[in-house]
């Protein structure tokens, strides 16, 4: 078995899937909310045409008013002081004819030099009046082209007012789904920041798993080693006491040649036994798997590069 036997791919594809769902759940909520966000964005632009295409004036309807009134009111007040004038002068015309009519010619001594250089300048007055009252028309002509412009002005604002009303409803839907959709972004958040750590952990632990299992790769050859090496001093004094043995065993074989012959056997029974031979034994067997050169070298190298980085 190698160390990618014992990796926990069930609990890791459950973490896979579980974070992919996580993670396609929030991009159909962020595609959810770009599409309403594009939708406010439009009507949004649609009022803004609807307002930027009003009529604007560099002046105020209340300003324009005052100050229209005020032109018209100053001409009508000026041609009305002309009118006097002329129903003045008209009035002294008549009453000089009625004098010159009652007296003959002799007797008419008036001085009319006045009303001649009046009635010379009748022509001009109503010249001015002319002016007056065209002047008067062109601002009634203003007044109706403005109100035309007012009144349209006013049904561009109805509409755009109507453009509103009619989406204020969707808008509040829209606003409530954002809403939510932001309480609900935060709550997958937190569930993806909780399958994030776990990955994290996970990746975490697995690095671990990977460096100790490099370490345990050292550690079985170390342990090789060690118990081969202890086996050769095993050997070593195995042999040595083998030798110790065959000489103690030649120690008592001649002294049964020397003195055993004269010794009654019941003497010391025990004299006759044989050296006692000591053995070395392993308690147990090792288990360990064998480790190939190639693998304890591939371990130490990964290490290296571990440390390093």
């Amino acid at each position: 078995m190698t160390l990618y036997d014992y990796i926990d791919e069930q609990s890791v594809a459950s973490l896979k899937k579980n974070t992919q769902l996580e993670l396609a759940y929030l991009k159909d909520l962020l595609r959810d909310s770009l599409n309403d966000c594009k939708k406010l964005n439009n009507w949004l632009e649609d009022f803004n045409s609807l307002n930027n295409s009003s009529i604007t004036f560099e002046e105020s309807g209340f300003t324009y008013s005052i100050e229209t009134r005020q032109r018209q009111e100053d001409e009508t007040n000026r041609m009305a002081d002309v009118l006097l004038s002329l129903a003045r002068h008209y009035d002294q015309v008549s009453s000089v004819l009625k004098v010159c009519q009652s007296q003959s010619e002799d007797e008419f001594n008036i001085d009319i030099s006045v009303l001649e250089k009046d009635t010379d300048e009748i022509p001009s007055v109503l010249e001015d009046l002319e002016e007056s009252l065209q002047m008067i028309e062109a601002i009634s002509e203003d007044v109706k082209i403005r109100n035309q412009l007012y009144a349209s002005v006013q049904n561009e604002l109805v509409n755009l007012l109507t453009k509103i009303d009619e989406c204020s409803s969707e808008i509040s839907k829209i606003v409530e789904n954002i809403k939510s959709t932001k309480l609900e972004f935060s709550r997958r958040r937190s569930s993806l920041e909780g399958f994030s750590d776990e990955l994290y952990n996970l990746v975490a632990w697995y690095h671990e798993f990977s460096s100790s299992y490099h370490h345990l790769v050292i550690e079985i050859d170390r342990r090789h080693r060690v118990e081969k090496y202890h086996q050769e001093i095993a050997e070593d004094y195995s042999k040595a006491l083998q030798e110790l043995h065959l000489a103690e065993e030649r120690e008592r074989h001649l002294f049964f040649e020397q003195y055993g012959p004269y010794l009654p056997m019941d003497l010391c029974p025990s004299i006759a036994e044989l050296p006692v031979l000591y053995e070395i034994r392993p308690d147990a067997l090792s288990n360990l798997p064998d480790i190939s050169a190639k693998s304890v070298k591939e371990a130490i190298t990964r290490l290296s590069n571990e440390q390093q980085s």
